[in-house]
């Protein structure tokens, strides 16, 4: 649940931070699982998350419960304190790496919610404003497009409800157009992972649409992607169940 499973590339596997059972290794190579113990595990599962790779520092989890407080960076297999984050109250942390800028656009949500910018090379939090209401406390899941080098962020209370584009280059947020055809079933992440990842070979969004009122069932996988235009307003394409519609702003429907 929550963000909690991080791929560290210097090791070829997996690190999963499990509260209460602990933090592990997985090679999928293998198929191995190997737990290892010294882990900041921050109180409750929520108040804990492990940012992407970051190739200057390496791998760092946030603990934000007042027991363990901290940025703790991954050596070997053993968590080091390395920075103190200025978020007093506990929250729930999710992040995105923009490698571009050498950033961490990291998601603090709860009592006082926050979006930073997080310099881990200099240790550096820079509070974002700006942030459009709705979306600074609505967002559920959101990831960086390497392509269009935009954040894409989605709320999903009850399925995709609100969809939108945030440049961190000049920090303008911009509420994108609804499509049509869109998961239904998924509710917030209040206990589940990011439901939305990007996949930079095929510059393509997958989204997991599980029926979380029943935890029976299928869940559905959707492909999203955004399409910066040379003018006007974005263009979203949305794929799922091997039919591809196109959504223009300056024709409401979708077309084959």
């Amino acid at each position: 649940t929550y963000q909690q499973v991080s791929w560290d590339p210097t090791q070829q596997k997996f690190i999963i931070r499990h509260r209460p059972a602990g933090d592990f290794t997985y090679d999928p190579q293998t198929s191995a699982w190997q737990r290892f113990t010294g882990g900041p595990f921050g109180g409750d599962v929520n108040t804990h998350g492990i940012f992407p790779y970051d190739p200057d520092v390496g791998l760092l989890t946030l603990v934000t419960a007042s027991a363990g407080r901290g940025v703790y960076r991954l050596v070997g297999n053993t968590w080091q304190s390395y920075d103190y984050p200025p978020q007093e109250a506990w929250c729930t942390p999710q992040s995105v790496y923009i490698p571009e800028l050498k950033l961490h656009l990291v998601q603090c949500l709860g009592w006082n919610p926050r979006w930073y910018k997080y310099d881990a090379i200099n240790t550096r939090w820079t509070v974002l404003t700006g942030i459009p209401a709705d979306a600074e406390l609505d967002i559920d899941s959101f990831d960086y497009d390497s392509v269009n080098k935009m954040v894409i962020a989605v709320q999903h209370h009850a399925g995709v409800q609100k969809v939108w584009a945030f440049d961190p280059a000049t920090n303008v947020w911009t509420t994108l157009p609804i499509p049509a055809i869109r998961p239904t079933r998924a509710l917030r992440a209040d206990a589940s992972a990011p439901l939305l990842r990007y996949d930079p070979n095929n510059n393509v969004f997958i989204f997991l649409d599980p029926d979380v009122n029943t935890f029976a069932g299928s869940t559905g996988t959707w492909a999203y992607r955004y399409r910066r235009p040379s003018s006007g307003n974005p263009v979203l394409t949305v794929t799922a169940d091997n039919k591809s519609r196109a959504y223009g702003a300056a024709n409401p429907s979708f077309t084959a």
